[in-house]
């Protein structure tokens, strides 16, 4: 497609083909320009206040205490804290939707009392479910997407991650 812009007012388009569609603010301001291309995409979602504020993550914490000291010297110090963010790690060998249970056991209470002083906790959860058959019957998720056959395949077989 050509674009000339001619002479003001005017603009011309020259096309192969195809079908267009032109939506034209006229305003006759900028911010009724703005309203008017909002009106026509939608208006953006207004993240949640507590998601503007003052976060700490880090992958590789090895146990919640580890966490624990972090969140304290950071309090401790007058940095501004507003969420604590949680890696893998807290992950029984990686694998979603478990807990390491001697590494992170009291996770639920370090949740809850960081709450209470209004602060916020994001959880990380990686989409990636080990297809290692040797845990069949073992881990539920990987037991639940074979029954219900939504892995990805290549092949016929399990499409492999790295």
């Amino acid at each position: 497609m050509d674009v000339l812009f001619q002479p003001y007012p005017a603009i011309t388009f020259r096309t192969i083909g195809g079908i267009l569609d032109f939506f034209v603010f006229l305003g006759p301001t900028p911010e009724d320009v703005v309203r008017q291309y909002m009106q026509v995409i939608g208006f953006p979602m207004f993240p949640p206040y507590w998601s503007l504020g003052y976060q700490l993550s880090r992958w590789g914490y090895n146990n919640l205490s580890e966490v624990t000291d972090v969140s304290q010297r950071t309090i401790d110090a007058g940095i501004p804290y507003d969420v604590q963010f949680f890696d893998i790690d807290y992950m029984e060998e990686k694998k979603d939707f478990t807990l390491d249970e001697n590494n992170f056991e009291n996770l639920p209470n370090f949740i809850n009392d960081f709450q209470k002083n209004g602060r916020k906790v994001v959880i990380i959860l990686d989409p990636a479910i080990p297809s290692n058959l040797s845990l069949k019957g073992k881990y539920p998720p990987l037991d639940d997407g074979l029954s219900e056959d939504i892995f990805i395949k290549l092949n016929g077989s399990i499409l492999e991650g790295e």
